[in-house]
């Protein structure tokens, strides 16, 4: 069976468009509405390719280093949490501002020839509504230091060839071009994830002062694409491990981790990954 198509029309961000943006032609957006909701005079927006710096109102604003994800790992109070492979995706871009102050709820992403109305994001993905740092990419975009990343959660299918980062502020309005790199992964087939191990083996000191553990993960890639298979360790109150494999088509890849513990009572040991999820107690 073929691996599902991510081909339907997607839009995330804040406020809903009425027009589309196509490749790196200009078109008329209203110019006193910079997410093209009204129906008013219109001023032609010229789009910019990802890595240029624009002038938007009284800021300088850069957006560089877009990617897309199939899957995150993320801070969550004081573990970790993996998020992805569940129907949803991340595009991420590094922004810099330098002179006016920008929030991060004026970018806006669409992805598509045309917009239709989704949920506001706000440059964050984290449940708690703080600022996370995703492994690998960095703390979110911060309006008082001017640089972080942007990030978008897109839930559901997309459209391959179209796709921008739109920053409206003070009236004016910047647009980015996604690479067409990102537009690809952002189209391509969900990834394919066979997990043939996950567990976590426990080992007490003769002793009696602690107990060592061995997380093992086995994980093949029964896509067509290579692809990351993410995942993350969780003592309570204690120890976290964030952990990613690079998975050929076809391939089987693994991954080890062994850990001394040494506490009172029990304690939890929990490993989530986007194929599934175990845990086991120390300490019993």
């Amino acid at each position: 069976m073929p691996a599902p198509s991510r081909r339907a029309l997607l839009r995330t961000g804040a406020l809903g468009i009425a027009t589309a943006l196509a490749g790196c032609q200009s078109r008329d957006w209203p110019a006193d509405d910079p997410f093209g909701g009204g129906r008013t005079r219109t001023t032609t927006v010229e789009t910019h390719a990802v890595g240029e710096s624009v002038s938007v109102g009284d800021a300088t604003v850069t957006v560089s280093d877009a990617l897309a994800r199939e899957s995150i790992v993320y801070p969550l109070l004081d573990t970790l949490d993996v998020a992805g492979h569940g129907g949803t995706q991340y595009l991420l871009a590094v922004a810099e501002t330098e002179g006016g102050t920008v929030d991060p709820s004026a970018f806006d992403l669409q992805v598509g020839p045309t917009g239709v109305e989704g949920r506001r994001y706000l440059g964050t993905m984290s449940p708690s509504g703080l600022h996370p740092q995703i492994e690998g990419v960095g703390r979110a975009y911060d309006a008082d230091t001017g640089r972080g990343w942007v990030g978008f959660p897109l839930v559901g299918e997309t459209e391959e060839g179209h796709g921008r980062i739109r920053l409206g502020h003070e009236d004016e309005t910047a647009v980015w071009r996604l690479p067409e790199d990102v537009l690809a992964n952002l189209a391509a087939p969900a990834p394919s994830f066979d997990v043939q191990e996950l567990v976590v083996d426990v080992s007490s000191d003769s002793d009696g002062s602690g107990d060592t553990f061995t997380v093992r993960v086995r994980v093949r890639n029964a896509g067509e694409r290579a692809e990351t298979f993410r995942g993350c360790v969780n003592v309570h109150f204690s120890v976290t491990k964030a952990f990613a494999l690079d998975v050929p088509p076809g391939e089987t890849r693994e991954w080890t981790w062994r850990h001394r513990w040494q506490g009172s009572g029990e304690t939890s040991v929990a490993v989530k990954t986007v194929g599934g999820e175990t845990s086991t107690t120390l300490g019993g």
